[in-house]
């Protein structure tokens, strides 16, 4: 009998044994076969539907070419990052609108032959309902008659998360005092009293404003520099004074700008910016600063001219390795008085290059490093040149982690540990270490932390998982954690600098910082020479 023919006649037998915990007259199966490979998922919602905030787990099943059912296939479930959050089959919903979750079947030796086996969800993700609208000031300034301001409305739910964008329809209790327009942007006409009312889905809010008299006679510029450098922030006031000339606070001013562009460059569409007061060119001209409040308009020109940073790169010498792509790498001084470079490989079969480039003209490789792995990512070596951390994808038991590597030949490292416990199973694609510790990334959702004191023998000793949030690179300096946090940006923890109480077996939150574009996806700090400031 064909090792065909008896894998038939053990399907029919497991199908007549479980036939009363059958789909149908489907067998269920814990495994494909070579010889019956999963040829369609199957997924449990089919689709889904759910309100921001709310969490739904995703059942993923596969079927075979003959029809068996396969519980738990080995899948990557992915969805757009900023509307959801996925992991381990859980759906967290973080943005309303209409996406799709895929789920992608995991071939044995990480890659398939031909088009891989793909489902795809739809997920419909509204938003919770508003339970209350609260209505203020962008500003601490006062109105006047003639003058403007912003309000803003946020629009609450129950559980006091924020709307995102909400759709809000403004509206005046007394226009013959202040009006407001569809964007929160309300100008006094006549001193008084006036009722502004946001309405977000039937639900409102009011915050009532007084309009005073303008009694603004003059307006002037200070500040400001009558020559800048593209990228220079440049900081303006405004100074609004009365008949007596005696000065006024709290008057809103607006401020915008002009620009003359250069002979031979046409008008690019965002040559500047400015965020209230603060100018930044991008490109270099005459620039005209206007200051507007109420009836009085100043105004001031300077010229911008280009940074002039760039620069000539003049190569020297180059480490070729046609075989693999290169993804990462890192110079160091071995312990030899040699300078060594470490290089990653994508889809290498597990290997690492060593490079001897003490002369930058001559460099030469002096060894390779294979480990169980499909790819290699980050290599990084610690500050005494002790050890490296290796990062790596793709292991053949799906235990990935983080190899550590002994230097003391820093031409021929050897592995002298690798760590796969503590989340560090999935593929870790960065780690940072230091001379006492490893920070290694687990599965894109927190750094863990080992004490390597004892190369040989790795010891966790902490963790830190920034809420809601997902991370791609951490960085230590000086006790300090830098990491990019995606779309909450740069998070700060202290693991050992001490001042907030933190340490690596205790780490502790100290700021962040998100960033406009919302995808932070690495960070590099350091120590500027001129200031002597991180």
């Amino acid at each position: 009998m064909t090792r065909k023919a008896k894998l038939r006649g053990l399907l029919m037998i497991v199908a007549g044994i479980v036939a009363g915990s059958t789909l149908g007259d489907v067998a269920v199966l814990e495994a494909q076969t070579e010889d019956d490979p999963i040829v369609r998922l199957w997924a449990s919602p089919t689709e889904l539907s759910i309100r921001v905030g709310d969490e739904a787990r995703v059942i993923i099943a596969g079927y075979t070419r003959s029809g068996a059912r396969v519980e738990d296939p080995v899948v990557r479930l992915v969805g757009p990052r900023s509307a959801m959050r996925v992991r381990q089959g859980v759906v967290t919903a973080l943005e309303a609108g209409d996406y799709e979750l895929i789920a992608t079947l995991v071939q044995e030796g990480g890659a398939s032959a031909g088009e891989p086996v793909t489902l795809r969800v739809p997920v419909s993700i509204g938003w919770p309902t508003v339970a209350r609208v609260v209505v203020s000031p962008t500003t601490d300034d006062r109105l006047f008659t003639g003058t403007s301001m912003r309000l803003r409305a946020r629009a609450e739910h129950a559980d006091g998360s924020a709307r995102r964008d909400p759709d809000v329809a403004w509206e005046s209790g007394s226009p013959d005092i202040a009006t407001i327009d569809r964007f929160g942007r309300v100008t006094a006409v006549a001193p008084g009293t006036a009722t502004i009312t946001a309405t977000v889905d039937g639900v409102s809010g009011a915050f009532t404003l007084r309009a005073d008299p303008f009694t603004g006679a003059s307006i002037a510029i200070t500040g400001g520099v009558a020559r800048a450098r593209t990228g220079d922030v440049i900081d303006f006031g405004a100074e609004v004074r009365d008949p007596g000339g005696e000065l006024l606070t709290g008057v809103p001013v607006e401020w915008s700008h002009a620009w003359e562009e250069p002979e031979g460059i046409l008008a690019p569409p965002a040559p500047a910016q400015m965020h209230g007061s603060r100018f930044v060119a991008d490109v270099a001209g005459i620039y005209t600063v206007i200051a507007d409040a109420g009836p009085l308009s100043a105004r001031t020109s300077f010229r911008v001219v280009e940074r002039d940073v760039v620069q000539k790169l003049e190569i020297h010498g180059q480490g070729r390795e046609q075989r693999v792509r290169t993804t990462d790498f890192w110079v160091f001084e071995g312990r030899d008085g040699r300078d060594y470079a470490l290089t990653g490989a994508k889809r290498s079969d597990g290997f690492g290059f060593v490079w001897d480039v003490t002369e930058p003209g001559n460099i030469f490789k002096t060894d390779s490093i294979q480990v169980d792995a499909r790819s290699v990512n980050d290599m990084k070596v610690s500050p005494d040149a002790r050890y490296a951390t290796m990062t790596r994808e793709g292991a053949s038991n799906r235990r990935n982690g983080v190899v550590i590597l002994d230097l003391a030949d820093p031409a021929h490292p050897v592995i002298a540990a690798e760590v796969t416990d503590y989340g560090l199973t999935g593929g870790v694609h960065n780690a940072f270490p230091t001379n006492e510790y490893v920070f290694a990334l687990a599965g894109g959702d927190k750094y863990v932390i080992l004490d390597v004191a004892d190369i040989y023998n790795p010891r966790f000793v902490g963790e830190y998982n920034h809420p809601n949030s997902r991370l791609h690179d951490v960085w230590v300096l000086d006790g300090l954690a830098y990491s990019a946090e995606w779309e909450n940006g740069l998070v700060v923890v202290d693991v050992g600098d001490g001042r907030w109480g933190g340490s690596p077996e205790n780490p502790v939150f100290v700021s962040s910082l998100p960033v406009p574009t919302g995808g932070t996806h690495a960070v590099f700090p350091y120590i500027s020479e001129s200031t002597g400031k991180h």
